[in-house]
Order: structure tokens, then sequence, then C-alpha cells
């Protein structure tokens, strides 16, 4: 009987200790991020050693800040996963980084020091006290000879000036070292707020029939991540092909550092979300308008009367649509995928969480360019040297800002628009000002004549161009003919100056070579015709 009742208990454990959760802690480290436009990807990697029965993983102190219904887990052994939770710790605290451990160092010696210091104006203070306390010299019917008065007033002289100083040099010291304290304290405050904030844990149930050693792969998407590209153009010179180099300003503040870490920056944007728009039927009605009571000696609208001929229903809305050094580019690898375009950085990159732009670098590109100049001197005077650049959709540029380098120096800004459907692709380096333009207004020629009921103006404009560089120019010069919005505005091309002219947009566009110390001057002219008794509108 007592071998039936030891054998019946000894199943009972075991079912029970079966059935029971054992819940195991996991410690996991991001390996890889892939930033997006809006939002990162984050894969964290962990091992760990599963016993037989069913187990829970705990995998500790992940970001608050992940997407719990992106949350996938992988693993690799004999073993099978039941259910993925999510929880958040609102008192789990990050362990200390060796940044607070050495503030929280110097902070305790700047404080002892200004322990030590106050101590020393406080016996300074003490002996103060006491040299003025024992200043009175000789006794009521003692007098005091003159030497030996000069003696004691030197010493009392000397001493109290010695404790003063002594003193004051004591506060200075005081005082830088409370300045000190108080950054030391601010940049403190503001590490053990990011070490304070709440984490994740992910729970991650599993059954296995044996013990095991398994590998995790914990993948989950994050909000407070981005990044946005810019650009550096550097020129040599007009005879050498471009160089545009892509990089990425990459922000995050997920309250995680990423450390050593396999950095991905892709185009999508995960955020934007996936479902295709569907067309509901729109229907058309007619607006009927509201028929008023008559005699009615007085109309309200939200208890306000109304004024003499103000309706108290207006109309409908309608809306309106409104080569030296590597960088990490040499390191990049640009995958197209079927949707967006990814950029793999082999090398490891430290992006930490704090909210501040992180410059990475993505693609150095030598492009061939056809370079030449444009003005348009009824807005700008200066001329712009411009690269025609050939055969950039061959690679996954976006749009974005430049900084523009010729022969070393710094130019200016610019800007990248890859929404261009050309052939070539139009990249402003900067202002030359060795190239002099003047646009002139020829009164002599201009006129304003009367016929009739009819007005007609006359405007004759000359737009001079000279080359101050030593080599020979090529230069593209833009101005406009005004266009009429009415049949009551006639406007007649007189002159075109030999320019080609865009009767849609009124362009008028002039290429020119130039040779060293050469210059031209372009001539053309235009009537407008209208009503004498209206008033022209508009810029011309």
């Amino acid at each position: 009987m007592r071998k039936y009742f030891f054998a019946i208990c000894t199943c009972f454990i075991f079912t029970f200790s079966f059935g029971q959760n054992q819940q195991v802690k996991i410690k996991t480290k991001i390996n890889e991020v892939t930033v997006f436009l809006s939002g990162a990807q984050l894969t964290s990697i962990g091992n760990g050693s599963i016993e037989p029965g069913v187990s829970e993983l705990i995998f500790e102190n992940l970001t608050a800040d992940m997407d719990e219904n992106s949350i996938q887990v992988k693993g690799e052994g004999d073993f099978t996963i039941l259910s993925v939770t999510r929880k958040i710790n609102y008192l789990q605290d990050s362990p200390k980084s060796k940044e607070i451990k050495t503030l929280e160092d110097s902070l305790e010696l700047l404080q002892n020091k200004n322990t030590t210091l106050q101590n020393q104006i406080t016996i300074y203070d003490n002996e103060e006290m006491m040299v003025l306390a024992n200043r009175v010299v000789g006794g009521a019917n003692t007098g005091l000879k003159a030497i030996d008065f000069k003696e004691v007033a030197d010493f009392f002289r000397a001493r109290l000036n010695e404790i003063r100083t002594k003193k004051i040099e004591a506060q200075l010291k005081q005082q830088k070292i409370n300045v000190e304290t108080i950054k030391i304290t601010n940049q403190l405050n503001v590490l053990n707020n990011k070490r304070e904030k709440s984490t994740s844990d992910v729970f991650v149930t599993v059954a296995s029939k044996t013990k095991v050693s398994a590998k995790f792969v914990i993948e989950y998407l994050v909000q407070n991540a981005s990044w946005t590209p810019f650009y550096e153009i550097r020129v040599k010179d007009t005879q050498e092909p471009i160089q545009l180099n892509l990089k990425a300003n990459v922000y995050q503040n997920t309250g995680i550092d990423w450390a050593n870490v396999k950095l991905n920056l892709s185009t999508g944007n995960p955020s934007l979300g996936g479902t295709m728009p569907v067309l509901s039927p729109m229907n058309l009605g007619l607006y009927k308008p509201v028929q008023t009571i008559q005699n009615r000696p007085q109309s309200h609208i939200n208890g306000r009367m109304l004024d003499d001929g103000e309706q108290p229903y207006s109309a409908p809305y309608r809306g309106r649509p409104e080569t030296v050094a590597y960088t990490a580019a040499d390191y990049t690898q640009t995958f197209e995928k079927q949707l967006t375009c990814q950029y793999e950085i082999s090398i490891p990159y430290n992006i930490p969480s704090d909210g501040d732009i992180h410059a990475v670098d993505i693609q150095n590109l030598s492009l061939k360019a056809d370079y030449s100049y444009y003005s348009a001197p009824k807005l700008d005077k200066d001329a712009f040297l411009v690269a025609k650049v050939i055969g950039w959709d061959q690679y996954s540029l976006l749009s974005g800002p430049a900084t523009v380098f010729y022969d070393g120096t710094y130019i200016g800004k610019t800007a990248i628009n890859v929404l261009n459907t050309n052939d070539t692709l139009d990249l402003s380096l900067g202002r030359d000002k060795n190239i002099v333009i003047q646009r002139t207004k020829l009164k002599d020629f201009s006129a304003k004549n009367f016929i009739g009921l009819t007005k007609k103006e006359t405007y004759v404009y000359e737009v001079s161009i000279r080359n101050k560089k030593k080599q020979e120019i090529n230069i593209e010069i833009a101005d406009q003919i005004p266009l009429s919005s009415t049949s009551d505005i006639t406007i007649k091309v007189e002159d075109n100056g030999a320019a080609d002219l865009d009767a849609t947009t009124g362009e008028l566009t002039w290429k020119i070579k130039l040779a060293p110390s050469e210059d031209k001057k372009v001539k053309f002219s235009y009537t407008i015709q209208y009503p004498k008794d209206k008033i022209l509108t508009g810029n011309y």
C-alpha cells in the first residue's frame, strides 16, 4: 500500500511541477536597427537555457516606446513558442552608466571640498571675533606708551587683514565649486531622468520536452526615431565630375541607447499604413434655400437679432483642396526592394537616445555633369553655376537640402529635387561674381500713347552680360513677357531679341557663349493695349 501511495505522490509532484510556468530572465542586446523615415525596427538577440516543461521567459529592459502589435519573437532550438505578451515596467531602473558613476564621484569630491572650505571660513570667523574682543589694551589707570600702542595696532591690523583675506579666498573657491556643482547636478538629473523612464518586459511562454539551449531574436517597431537625407556637393572645377555625398540625419529618443549596432536606413514609412483607399459613391443634390416666414417682424439666430438685409442661413460651404579617410559610405550597400530602398551600413554605429541629430554617411557618388551658368536678372542679377547631372536616375536618391563646396570652399546651401522627371538633374552650385549682369529699362524707347478709347504702352528692356573670368563660359539668360488674363488686354511682342519664346508661359531664353573679358547685350520689347479708363494690375 505504501508503494502505491509513494508512486501516486511522485506522479502528482511531477505533474504539478510540469504544469507550473518556470520563470527565466534572459538578457538581450540590440544588434541591428532599421530606421525608417518615421519610426524604426529594432532587432535584439538573447541566449538562454530552457528547462523541460512549460517556461515563461522574461526579456527585460526593452524600450517602453515599442509598438505592441509589431512584436515578433523567433527562436532557434527544439521547443515551441506558445504565446508572446508585453507589459510596461514602471519600477525597474536601468543600471547606472559609467558616465553617471563618474559624475557622482566628481559631485561627492566637490561636496567634500566645499565642506572643508566652509569649516575654514567658520574658523576664520571665530578667530576674527576673538581678535576684536581683545582689542582693548591697557587698564583704566594704566597708560600705554606710544611705541607699545603702535606695535599692538600693527598686530591687530595685520592679523585682521590676514584673516579676512583668507576668508575671501575660501569664499571665492566656494563660488567656483558651487558653479561646477550646479553643472554636474543638472547633467546628472538629465541622465537619471533617462534612466528612470519606464521600460517594457516581453513575456514569452515556451514548452520543451528536454533541456534546451536556445537563441532568441525579438523584433519590434518604435515611434521616436527617424532619419532625413541631406547632401554635400563638392566640385573641384568645371572640368571634373561632381562629387555627390548622400548623408543622413538620424534621430532617436526611445529611452534605450543603440550601442555598436548594425545600422540600416530605409525609405519606407510604416506609420503611413498599407490599406489601399476605396472610393465611395459621390452623390450630388440641389441646394434648397430655406423659406423665411413672412409677416415676421424680427428674425433671430442663436439668440441674436439680425441686422437689416442679413440672411438667417448662409450658403453651404464648398471645400477646396489644399580621399583620404574612409567614411561609413565606403561600407554601405544599397538594396532596392519591391516598395522601398534600403541602405545597409556594415560598420557598427552608436546612436544614443538623446534626441540629438547624428550624421551618418550613406553614399559617395562621382557623377558626370555638364556645367553652365544661369541668370534671371529680373529677379536676381547674379549668375548661378549649374551642374546638369547625367545618369542620376540610376541611383536611389531622395529629395533633400544640400551644402555646396567649390574647390574646397563653402559656397552655400541649395536643394535637390529628385521628383524631376527629366534625363538630367539640375544642381545649383551658387553665385559667381565674376559674371556681371545688368537689366535696364530703356526709357528713350518706352512710351505711352492714347488711341481713341485705348491706351497703348511700349516697354523696351536691355540685358548686358560681361564675362570677367579667364575661361569661356556658356550662360542661359531668362526673362519674360507678361500674359493677358482678359480679352480687354492685348499684348504683342515687338522684338524678342532672337530669344526662344514660350508662348504659354511668356518666358524668353537666350543661350549665350562668352569668351574671357567679352560682353554682350540682348534687347527685347513688347506693347500692352487696354481700355484707357482701366488700371493694369500685375507685374509687367
